[in-house]
C-alpha cells in the first residue's frame, strides 16, 4: 500500500483520523483530563479579566497570562497522569486485549491533542 493509500485508509470519510469523533474526541472533562466544572471555572476567570481590560489593560494582560499559565500546567500534568495509567495497563505482562485497550487510549489521547 503506497503512502498516501494509507493515509487515506486511517481517515475516516469526514478526513479525520480513524476513531475520532467530531474533530476532537470530546471534551476535555470527558477525556478525564479536567475534572467537573473546570471549564466553566475557567470562564468565570476569563470573563471577570476580560471585564477589567478597559481599566486596567496591564492587569488584565497580566491576570489573562497567569490563569493560561496555570491551566497549561493543570493539563499537563493531567496528560502525564492519563499516560502513567496508560502504560500501568500496558505492563509486561498485559494481553492483547489490554495492549489493544491502552492503543486505542494512546491514539485517542493523540487525537485530543492534535485536533
Amino acid at each position: 500500500m503506497r503512502g498516501s493509500d494509507r493515509d487515506a485508509a486511517a481517515r475516516d470519510a469526514g478526513g479525520r483520523p480513524a476513531g475520532a469523533a467530531g474533530g476532537r474526541t470530546g471534551d476535555a472533562a470527558e477525556d478525564g483530563l479536567w475534572p467537573d466544572g473546570a471549564a466553566d471555572d475557567f470562564d468565570r476567570q476569563w470573563r471577570d479579566i476580560q471585564s477589567g481590560f478597559v481599566d486596567d489593560p496591564r492587569t488584565a494582560y497580566t491576570e489573562a497570562r497567569e490563569l493560561l499559565d496555570g491551566a497549561v500546567a493543570q493539563y499537563t500534568e493531567a496528560l502525564r497522569r492519563r499516560l502513567a495509567d496508560i502504560a500501568e495497563g500496558a505492563g509486561d505482562d498485559a494481553d492483547t486485549e489490554r495492549l489493544r485497550t491502552a492503543l486505542r487510549a494512546q491514539r485517542r489521547l493523540l487525537t485530543r491533542l492534535t485536533h
